[in-house]
């Protein structure tokens, strides 16, 4: 605990000065490897999630398992706790009385016996030294939640943000394009939740009963499947890029906590995703109490609030150039875009080439939030226009 109180050295300096003091300790066999595992996550435990320079973690966040389920990430995926762990227990007592047990097994010699005690030495060795390199350079690195919350505060304070009819608009055309379930949701976060999977069984029920009701009502079954798959068939034909119209499953605040949560390391799918099935729950939900508890005055829901945030954190990517989302319009308020203009900026959320050939399937979206078509073919034909010309450019 005192070298993690250190102030001159980084979280990853102190923690590595830490590693090399208990594998030192096991190493002479001051301590078992249980009790020092034991100190060690205590020690840690406290500096990570009491003691820690992110004073806004420590005021949000009441949940105690929220607090675990945090210590665990960051130990395994930030700290490479994992390496550190096997290079301890590699020289534990339990593990050579294993090794000793094969070897009588398989009628080892002697000779060869040395050869493999002097094989796992240095695999010990090996591993706490890539535990050491891998918390020197920290490739993969979250942000603190001081930080993600400032950001949020930087565009709106949930206390002062007003919402009127023609941003409500704006927001649900964003929900129902990227995140239907975005409203339904009241209290989770991800995809990943019962709350989820209720919206979606529901869904499947409904379409269910109305096919049904359609089956019962029109006769000539047989006909009807016939001409529906005939459709379907010619639909797929048309649409040779169909992979570019499949959205993806990351829900609204998924996006966003990654957009504010990942510092390095954006390219680690794996470690990304656990972040955001984690964090979405974990920051989102304790934010939300921390406000609640100090009695913000509120004229908007919390949904929208994050929402709201949303629009001017998260990146699109159109012309081949990353924006933020109305950035690439030059506007300052999100009042000020047309609704043309800000279904395109949806549509480059998914970094996804922008055409004429989009409209037939938005069609439905279009015409439910009455969009004019020619306003936004124009709008369209100037990004195409614009990314010909980056494009020359380039070349």
């Amino acid at each position: 605990l005192y070298i993690l109180m250190l102030d001159k050295l980084k979280i990853n300096q102190k923690i590595l000065i830490v590693y090399i003091f208990s594998y030192i300790i096991k190493i002479y066999g001051i301590l078992d490897f249980k009790v020092l595992l034991f100190i060690l996550n205590v020690d840690m435990f406290i500096y990570l999630e009491y003691l820690t320079s992110d004073l806004i973690k420590t005021e949000i966040v009441s949940n105690f398992m929220y607090r675990i389920v945090d210590y665990c990430y960051k130990m395994v995926f930030e700290y490479s706790f994992i390496y550190f762990i096997l290079a301890i227990f590699i020289k534990t007592q339990f593990f050579i009385n294993c090794c000793n047990t094969v070897y009588n097994l398989l009628i080892i010699n002697e000779e060869i016996v040395k050869y493999c005690i002097w094989f796992w030495n240095c695999s010990s060795i090996l591993l706490l030294l890539t535990a050491i390199t891998l918390l020197s350079v920290q490739i993969y690195l979250t942000n603190t939640f001081t930080y993600m919350k400032e950001k949020l505060e930087e565009i709106a304070s949930w206390n002062t943000l007003k919402i009127d009819n023609n941003l409500r608009e704006k927001l649900c055309m964003l929900s129902t394009i990227e995140d239907k379930s975005y409203f339904e949701r009241e209290n989770s976060y991800s995809f990943l939740s019962i709350e989820f999977l209720r919206y979606k069984l529901r869904k499947i029920k409904n379409a269910v009963s109305n096919f049904k009701v359609k089956t019962t009502l029109n006769p000539g079954l047989f006909k009807r499947i016939k001409r529906f798959i005939i459709y379907i068939m010619s639909k797929i034909k048309k649409l040779k890029n169909i992979k570019r119209y499949i959205r993806g499953y990351s829900t609204i605040e998924m996006q966003l906590i990654r957009t504010l949560g990942i510092n390095k390391g954006y390219e680690k799918v794996f470690y990304r995703k656990i972040y955001e099935f984690i964090y979405s729950k974990i920051f989102f939900a304790s934010y939300r109490k921390h406000c609640k508890v100090n009695k913000y005055s509120v004229s908007c829901t919390y949904k929208e609030y994050l929402m709201y945030c949303y629009i001017f954190i998260v990146k699109i990517r159109i012309n081949g150039k990353s924006h933020k989302m109305i950035e690439l319009w030059e506007e300052e308020k999100l009042e000020n875009v047309s609704k043309e203009q800000f279904l395109i900026s949806i549509l480059g959320l998914s970094w996804r080439p922008i055409n004429n050939d989009i409209i037939e399937n938005y069609k439905l979206v279009i015409d439910y939030y009455n969009i004019d078509n020619k306003k936004l073919k124009k709008q369209i034909k100037r990004i195409c226009q614009s990314r010909r010309r980056f494009l020359t450019y380039i070349s």
